[in-house]
């Protein structure tokens, strides 16, 4: 067989693939449902931590979880499944909070290079009550927009 009609086989193969698994669905990310969730999927990969209160993210993908070492982590959606972290200054590049006028946007870089940037958006008055010490107990904090803190 010609390897031009082997490319062209191994790349139609491999997109239908692709196109197959969207289409049945099998390519949703994970979302969680409740805080409790968020809770234990750090605490099944941290058993040695007790968290006491999880801020779940509006879109659901990701929330940040208060330990009781009074230490931050952080669970988010990877394709299907959840990574937790703790976070720890060594671990946490750079935070930046965005003010929106009805939202406020908190992306995390982390100094882990496998993982990406974490995106979490949370309700101004939510963000303002008790999801802002949480976030400030992290790193320097790059703030972009004129009305927070």
């Amino acid at each position: 067989m010609p390897l031009e009609y082997l490319v062209v086989l191994v790349v139609v193969g491999i997109s239908g693939v692709v196109l197959l698994t969207k289409a049945l669905g099998w390519a949703r990310p994970a979302k969680l449902s409740s805080a409790d969730e968020a809770i234990n999927h750090f605490c099944q990969d941290h058993p040695e931590l007790t968290a006491s209160h999880a801020f779940v993210s509006d879109d659901n993908s990701s929330a940040l979880i208060r330990t009781s070492d009074n230490t931050t982590g952080l669970v988010f959606s990877f394709g299907d499944k959840f990574v937790t972290r703790r976070l720890t200054p060594e671990m946490v590049d750079v935070v930046t909070v965005d003010d929106r006028t009805s939202s406020m946007i908190v992306k995390i870089a982390l100094s882990d290079y496998t993982a990406p940037a974490v995106n979490l958006i949370f309700d101004r008055k939510v963000f303002d009550a008790s999801v802002a010490p949480v976030v400030e107990g992290l790193t320097d904090i790059q703030r972009m927009g004129k009305n927070w803190r």
